[in-house]
């Protein structure tokens, strides 16, 4: 876990029997580290100064409505409120860091938005980010090869060109088991840095030995490729992540420079990833919510995903409030149909 970084984890009873679980993480934010674009400067000069530890509902090393499960059978309209005591509850017993002021629940699906309605009676206000990115995979598809021809002409001769011109420029991959990503350890980790340090919102950084660990103790349900160029020097790599029935597209690094230069890296690497999912069985891919045209163009579909956050004063609460109507709208995957 990177070192600013710190879990909590909580139960909700009714009675004696456990109906909902909550996970969190808290964490120091600053706001001049927060997306701004277009923001008012009335509102962008209070919003700099702000520095507050930050309660998280969810998990920030990954995507996704990962921070309450509730027990199967009930209704979670009826145990938000629960979950929301929990999460005061955390706040308040983690004082010994800091005051923890801003408290956010991440990443929640059209679906479970409109169950955690409640949260507006706690002064929660919800807002949009960009969509996760979610690829379908046909149970019949057992191989790369299977995903291709159910592609319309166009959007196979795109992948078609991207793979050679890939082979023609020297580039190969390698898939890496878990001892070969611990010994590869720093230079994933200097590749990861390439995209990570290049983002506009980063609240947490990964260790070195996240990655390796993860290969370790997921093993075959982990994949880790390795690209090299035609001197053998390491330019790229991605992991995928079974994930029950379905499967993650995770982390992603690769050489900006060799990228700049035409190689298209980056679109090889998600191809790779797809055929990571098929080999995994699984029967959907999770892509993220970042380069969303690309993704399209393999054919994933954009899943709306909303967060929700209030802070513990009232008068910071309704500058969030503010700040939450000036964020500038989040962007919007391109209409593609991919398949035939």
């Amino acid at each position: 876990m990177p070192g600013n970084l710190r879990p909590h984890y909580a139960l909700v009873y009714r009675d004696a029997k456990p109906v909902a679980a909550v996970v969190a993480q808290s964490v120091e934010i600053r706001g001049d580290s927060l997306p701004g674009k277009g923001t008012r400067s009335a509102i962008k000069r209070p919003l700099a100064r702000l520095k507050e530890r930050m309660l998280v509902c969810g998990n920030l090393l990954s995507w996704g409505s990962h921070g309450v499960a509730f027990a199967a059978g009930e209704d979670a309209l009826a145990l938000w409120p629960g979950v929301a005591e929990a999460l005061y509850r955390m706040r308040r017993a983690d004082k010994l860091l800091g005051e923890t002021g801003l408290v956010w629940i991440k990443d929640l699906t059209p679906e479970a938005h409109e169950l955690a309605a409640p949260l507006a009676r706690f002064n929660y206000r919800a807002f949009d980010t960009e969509p996760n990115m979610v690829l379908s995979l046909k149970a019949e598809w057992t191989s790369f090869d299977d995903y291709l021809q159910g592609l319309k002409s166009s959007y196979r001769s795109s992948v078609k060109k991207v793979r050679k011109d890939f082979d023609d420029g020297g580039f190969t991959l390698e898939r890496l088991d878990a001892m070969a990503v611990a010994n590869a350890r720093s230079i994933i980790h200097g590749l990861y840095h390439q995209v990570h340090d290049n983002q506009k919102f980063r609240l947490a950084t990964l260790h070195e030995n996240y990655i390796p660990h993860l290969a370790e103790i997921f093993g075959d349900a982990f994949r880790t490729h390795l690209a090299r160029d035609s001197a053998g020097r390491a330019v790229g790599f991605i992991t995928t992540l079974k994930d029950q029935d379905g499967a993650v597209g995770y982390y992603i690094g690769f050489d900006k420079a060799a990228a700049a230069k035409g190689a298209p890296i980056y679109l090889r690497l998600l191809q790779q990833t797809i055929e990571d999912a098929i080999g995994l069985k699984a029967r959907w891919l999770s892509l993220g919510r970042t380069a969303l045209h690309p993704k399209a163009q393999l054919g994933a579909k954009p899943v709306p995903i909303r967060g929700h956050i209030r802070h513990r004063l009232p008068a910071m609460n309704s500058l969030m409030h503010a700040l939450v109507n000036f964020m500038p709208e989040p962007d919007q995957a391109p209409e593609r149909s991919a398949f035939k």
